[in-house]
């Protein structure tokens, strides 16, 4: 019998296509959870976005199951230890969207100093307002500190992007990255209490797992310079949205670029969404043609490599079969 990948839902057409190439029968699900696929799959992709939760529920329905491969960075909704226990690969595709999340992270720079959404705004509509330009203070990005939250693809991306307009720049890391890999003259740092008071723009590049959960909270940001502006690009949960809330509100930041909140919907009457000094996404940051087709493309490849005796490129666990 040949093996089964079943993929929960989304637009995956190009990863169907790649895999029923390489001879496995593909189950292209609707988005919602079908336990009879479940059961007889030897892969699974949760979706395109992530679909469901992999509990340890889950993997006790799929008995045959190698791998869970899914598109992007964050497993947070992937139980990787359970997996590990049970022998079964996980992976992800850190090459595919490292691209589109470090430009939005520039373009919420380059909106939040030139003041992009309050002019457009006033400049709208049948009776257009120019006098906006005496009401909005503008700045430039040369010269100014960039403090990176993490240098990992995406931060690294964003400090050479950054570097491009004559930004200073330092990393918080964890451990030192070897230097080959960054702008000429970039510093690290590991004391994230340092290097908040010192930059203009603060980006958090974090990977979304648990452990940091509220990892900027209203210390961190009572470290930050005051006028400084703050972006997110990860999880929502990684800052504590009301001390940032406070902190918007109160001044001591002067302004934000979102593209994940607390909730995966934005509710109505979130402060957040009634400031002008606010810009928020709807976490779709990398729903870019270029990064759906190299999503799929390394997706399908991990489970190639998981299903033909693995390990997957991009492992998460290791040699765990």
């Amino acid at each position: 019998m040949g093996k089964i990948v079943y993929i929960v839902g989304g637009k995956c057409e190009l990863m169907k296509a790649i895999l029923e190439e390489n001879g496995y029968e593909v189950i292209l699900g609707d988005g919602t959870r079908d336990d009879d696929a479940l059961a007889r799959c030897d892969a699974l992709m949760p979706g395109m976005p992530n679909r469901f939760n992999v509990t340890q529920e889950v993997l006790d329905s799929a008995p045959n199951l190698k791998i869970v491969a899914r598109t992007g960075v964050g497993v947070d909704r992937i139980d990787v230890p359970a997996c590990t226990a049970r022998g079964v690969y996980c992976s992800n595709t850190p090459l595919a969207n490292y691209i589109p999340v470090a430009e939005q992270t520039i373009m919420f720079m380059l909106a939040l100093a030139k003041q992009v959404w309050p002019i457009a705004r006033a400049m709208h509509g049948e009776a257009p307002d120019s006098s906006i330009k005496n009401r909005v203070s503008m700045a430039e990005l040369c010269g100014k500190t960039l403090v990176l939250i993490g240098l990992g693809n995406i931060g690294r991306r964003t400090a050479h992007l950054a570097a491009a307009f004559g930004m200073k720049l330092i990393g918080v890391v964890r451990r030192p990255v070897d230097p080959a890999l960054l702008p000429e003259g970039m510093e690290q740092t590991t004391a994230l209490e340092e290097a908040l008071p010192r930059g203009d723009y603060v980006s958090l590049h974090l990977t979304g797992s648990e452990e940091n959960r509220n990892y900027i909270g209203a210390k961190e940001l009572a470290l930050m310079k005051q006028g400084a502006i703050f972006i997110n690009t990860t999880r929502g949960f990684i800052v504590n949205e009301q001390a940032l809330t406070d902190a918007l509100q109160t001044g001591w930041l002067a302004g934000a670029g979102l593209d994940h909140v607390l909730s995966d919907t934005l509710e109505a009457g979130n402060p957040l969404a009634m400031m002008d000094n606010v810009i928020i996404t709807p976490a779709n940051t990398v729903e870019t043609p270029e990064t759906m087709k190299r999503a799929q493309e390394q997706c399908a490849k991990n489970i190639v490599d998981a299903l033909e005796g693995g390990p997957p490129e991009h492992g998460l666990n290791g040699s765990v079969c």
